[in-house]
């Protein structure tokens, strides 16, 4: 991981914004908040059976959703990924589950 000046974060965020007229239309997703207790929680699960954290963007459908609200929303999901990309497995083989369910801003 490298760390960057929030200047970088700054600037790559309004030309997010500007390229999907997020200013104007509030139905677009600037952000995915997660409860950081929580996912430090999954994180020490996930880390030894992992070798990298993917996060994984979507879009919410009527199937979905949490909520008829978020139907058409950009969300991201953190998955726990194996040497090749794939999903991890725990200790028994069986998959783990990628997480999501945070809070989408605006």
């Amino acid at each position: 991981m490298k760390s960057v000046n929030k200047k970088v974060l700054d600037s790559a965020v309004r030309a997010y914004k500007k390229a999907t007229n997020a200013s104007k239309d509030k139905s677009v997703t600037t952000a995915v908040g997660f409860d950081s207790k929580e996912l430090l929680k999954w994180l020490r699960k996930v880390a030894p059976v992992s070798k990298e954290i993917q996060v994984r963007f979507g879009i919410y459908n009527k199937k979905n959703a949490p909520s008829p609200e978020d139907v058409g929303r950009v969300t991201v999901f953190f998955m726990a990924c194996d040497e090749n990309g794939d999903q991890s497995t725990d200790g028994d083989g069986e998959p783990v589950d990628p997480v999501n369910v945070g809070n989408i801003y605006p």
